[in-house]
């Protein structure tokens, strides 16, 4: 290599460096938690209108020409998201689902928010590089999280992954010295640290595989039901409709020739079915409104909701879903499982373990902090043999139920027979963890789809290996469909399908997409409203105000969501939970109105929720 050769190469060396710790620079200025953006004190403190106020703006305020541009199908996080990032952009929006916000996987599912770790992990045994792109967009995904919805994020949250074998021990400190230098660029700085063998006989001296070392992971965790009422609150006060217990009985296509005319190109009609809860000679309510798109984040029952899109049997994948699976966690106090703290960092009621053991082909158990100075302990997956259909999820009012059957908030099912448990305690007691099954307060469980094969569904390799898929364009005149998705990554799940819904050019035209707001949800904080001012606000409150307070500001309607949702005493209390249901319900019925048939009906109601969520107790 000649002179001038190796200056130009040092040269293009010196530049590309500079260029991309410039970029590094630049990103994580952007990530700051100082760029969140102020909202006034009238959106702070906005109040939602009552639940008749929205079902008759739904109905008034959308016509054949003047529809609303976006109804999002699905109250989980990911559609909530998907409602706050399309109105924040300028568009009119209406979401609905079929159960309560968060009733499906936002608010059952582990609060778990794992880093950088499990992807470089991925891509060091697969030697596939694109899965430093994903453990990128994970560490971003926890610091937008962090920035924009502090109160519920627990960045304390220390993860223990032990190893039995030599090789797979420096697989994980490989791993480990990774993420902690990709850290730096896309927040603070998150290190990992090591413990040596011995520590972990004397923490584990029952494991059956005698591990020579471990990785203590710097994880977080979200409040999902939280997450998803603060959602909420965040896209009615830019403007968009809101509505729970409201499901999607039709889709009727509107043969429309202009596709730039801002007209409607659907009409949907909508069921309030929480109005007839409890009383079954009663006619539900129905609405109809106008949409120029539909988005469908509906989760589980995503191919429950596009079969009642025209057209779409002759669609390249009318089914993507096979069948469904029950994904079960135990509910115990965290003091009566840890109960030394032997090894160094990784102490306290926020620990998490990761575990695998040879017994259960190294398929892996978990530990995870939950709420109430709870932890959750599996999973436990099961065949779910009746598959949730739309009728159950807006039946869904219960919440909780025997494996065998689903009745429950939106696709949410919780129980958990004996072999459930048997499972869980004895992957465990493999891994050297011995539960006191007497001290289990209870079991929650997630209803999770099985995608068919990769010759009926084309894309099954974006969901394996991007964990979603957005479904837009094609036969996919005017709507979205989402399979797939995580709490974490619900923000960006959210503006990819508002860009696609946005870019493909039959919905919006180029001028109107012009007149639009960039996507703006990384710096845009959650508006919680009284729910992020503490439990000192709280304990100060009497037991109706606090009562209206969950009714008025977070979306409450039914008693099970009080006692599932906007507290979790179902599950961390039971006993506390049952003996407090009476005064629970009169307050409820004082506040919203219930006649004595329905406050009876809603009593019994949750107390099956509950006995059923402590079936195996």
């Amino acid at each position: 290599m000649g002179r001038y050769t190796r200056r130009f190469t040092f040269r293009v060396g010196v530049g590309a460096a500079a260029f991309a710790c410039a970029w590094a620079v630049c990103h994580r200025w952007n990530l700051r938690r100082s760029g969140v953006i102020s909202f006034p004190e009238e959106v702070v403190h906005f109040q939602p209108l009552p639940r008749d106020l929205k079902l008759r703006q739904m109905k008034e305020s959308s016509s054949f020409e003047n529809p609303f541009d976006a109804l999002i199908i699905g109250g989980g996080v990911t559609g909530l998201y998907t409602a706050v990032d399309a109105a924040k952009r300028g568009l009119r929006v209406a979401v609905v689902g079929a159960g309560d916000f968060a009733s499906g996987y936002s608010g059952t599912s582990p609060p778990l928010l794992p880093g950088a770790f499990p992807y470089v992990q991925r891509a060091l045994r697969q030697r596939d590089a694109k899965w430093l792109r994903r453990a990128a967009e994970a560490w971003e995904a926890r610091t937008i999280w962090s920035n924009v919805a502090p109160s519920i994020v627990n960045n304390n949250v220390r993860t223990l992954v032990p190893s039995a074998h030599a090789m797979e021990f420096m697989e994980l400190a490989a791993t480990a010295v990774v993420a902690t230098l990709l850290s730096p660029f896309f927040g603070p700085w998150r290190s990992c640290s090591f413990v040596r063998g011995k520590h972990l006989l004397e923490e584990f001296p029952g494991a059956e595989d005698k591990a020579v070392g471990a990785i203590i992971v710097r994880d977080a965790t979200v409040d999902g039901a939280a997450a998803a009422i603060a959602l909420a609150r965040t896209a009615d006060a830019l403007g968009a409709v809101t509505l729970n217990y409201a499901q999607v009985e039709r889709i009727t296509g509107i043969d429309n020739e202009s596709t730039s005319s801002g007209r409607a190109n659907f009409v949907v009609t909508i069921s309030d079915v929480n109005a007839c809860c409890g009383l079954g000679d009663v006619a539900t309510s129905k609405v109809e409104m106008y949409t120029r798109s539909i988005v469908n984040c509906a989760g589980a029952l995503v191919d429950e909701v596009k079969q009642l899109f025209p057209g779409n049997s002759s669609d390249d994948v009318p089914t993507a879903v096979e069948r469904h699976q029950l994904s079960s966690y135990l509910v115990m106090p965290a003091t009566a499982l840890f109960t030394g703290e032997r090894i160094t960092g990784w102490a306290g009621s926020a620990r998490a373990l990761m575990a695998s053991s040879t017994s259960y082909a190294f398929s892996s158990v978990m530990i995870v902090p939950w709420f109430d100075e709870c932890v959750l302990l599996g999973p436990s997956v099961t065949p779910f043999s009746h598959s949730p259909t739309r009728a159950a999820a807006a039946a869904t009012i219960s919440g909780a139920v025997p494996m065998h059957s689903l009745q429950a908030s939106g696709g949410h099912a919780s129980g958990a027979d004996d072999s459930t448990c048997e499972r869980i305690c004895a992957a465990l007691k493999a891994s050297g963890v011995e539960v006191d099954k007497g001290r289990i307060l209870s079991c929650i469980s997630t209803v999770v789809p099985v995608l068919r094969d990769p010759s009926s569904v084309p894309w099954l390799s974006n969901v394996l290996s991007e964990g979603y898929h957005i479904a837009a364009g094609g036969e996919n005149r005017h709507r979205v469909h989402i399979y797939g998705g995580s709490l974490g990554l619900a923000r960006l799940i959210a503006e990819k399908a508002v860009d696609k819904l946005l870019n493909n050019g039959i919905t919006f035209n180029v001028e109107e997409v012009k007149r639009l707001r960039p996507c703006e949800t990384k710096w845009l904080p959650l508006v919680f409203g009284s729910a992020g001012a503490g439990m000192d606000y709280y304990d100060s409150l009497s037991p109706l105000e606090r009562v209206r307070t969950l009714v008025r500001e977070q979306y409450a309607v039914r008693l099970v969501d009080v006692v599932s949702r906007r507290t979790r005493i179902a599950y961390s209390s039971p006993a506390e939970a049952l003996a407090a249901l009476p005064a629970l319900a009169e307050l409820m019925r004082v506040e919203l109105g219930w006649s004595s048939r329905r406050a009876k009906w809603e009593l019994e109601e949750a107390r099956s929720f509950i006995l059923a969520a402590t079936a195996l107790t």
